[in-house]
């Protein structure tokens, strides 16, 4: 047994044929382009925290009470009566005199039935009339009634 020993008994059979085997290149697992593009992704967003914590500022919050005014002050302006704005005649930041037109409002109120106003003042009138027609008959009456007393107090003073 102690003979020189040939280089190619040195290896089995099957570790030579696995070696014939790499001309094909070498094994690699694919890694879905997914995978990479998260690991960066996550990589930027630490780096920009990091970058933001060594070079960032941000600013200081503080609260409290009170309310911020322009120096020229504020107005509260009111209408007297409701409605709907139908014409802007100022634009933000221009300067008006006491007396200009600000704003167009109609008072129109419509529903379903058509315009309420026109139909609150078709009743209103309605309602005007009928009252002045009461009031006249009920005056009327009165002037009777006076008549009817008096003619009354005339026959009794006959007697």
């Amino acid at each position: 047994m102690g003979g020189p020993v040939s280089s190619d008994r040195l290896f089995r059979q099957q570790a030579l044929d696995a070696q014939s085997t790499q001309w094909l290149g070498a094994i690699r697992l694919a890694q879905p382009i997914g995978h990479i593009v998260a690991a960066l992704i996550g990589l930027g967003v630490i780096g920009s925290i990091v970058a933001f914590a060594v070079f960032g500022a941000y600013t200081r919050r503080a609260t409290v009470p009170g309310s911020l005014e322009p120096v020229g002050g504020t107005l509260r302006i009111v209408t007297p009566a409701a409605g709907t704005v139908t014409d802007l005649q100022v634009v933000e930041g221009q300067r008006v005199l006491q007396g200009d037109v600000l704003v167009v409002l109609s008072s129109e109120r419509k529903s379903s039935s058509g315009a309420t106003q026109a139909m609150i003042g078709a009743q209103l009138d309605t309602k005007r009339a009928t009252l002045e027609r009461d009031l006249r008959l009920s005056a009327e009456r009165g002037v009777r009634a006076g008549h009817r007393r008096a003619s009354r107090a005339v026959r009794a003073g006959r007697r």
